[in-house]
């Protein structure tokens, strides 16, 4: 777990579904799930380290959410750069209806 160490217990969970949806549904041998999963926790040491890096997506979420996208395997990471270190809240598939999945974090900043 220290590998995930600014992700949410949510975010930590999108990636356990991600890698599980590969090996049961897609074929993916093993190395594929480690290359995502690889991918992803360099993403958030990246994000942790240079928060500002990400973009802004005010038609998804308000500020002060960015985003940090992985294209290579369709994911996008969202986080709050506000945190310290910041904080990786989702990590979502860019294939789905982002809107729903992202309802709970439209609640005010901080509750």
């Amino acid at each position: 777990m220290s590998r995930f160490r600014n992700f949410s217990r949510r975010a930590t969970t999108d990636v356990d579904e991600i890698v599980g949806w590969m090996l049961d549904h897609h074929g993916n041998p093993p190395a594929a799930a480690e290359r995502l999963l690889a991918s992803v926790l360099l993403a958030g040491e990246r994000i942790a380290q240079r928060p500002l890096l990400g973009r802004r997506r005010p038609e998804l979420l308000p500020e002060p959410y960015s985003f940090w996208s992985i294209p290579r395997h369709r994911l996008l990471l969202v986080y709050d750069p506000t945190a310290s270190p910041a904080a990786v809240l989702r990590v979502l598939n860019t294939t789905q209806d982002l809107t729903p999945l992202l309802a709970e974090l439209w609640e005010p900043h901080g509750s």
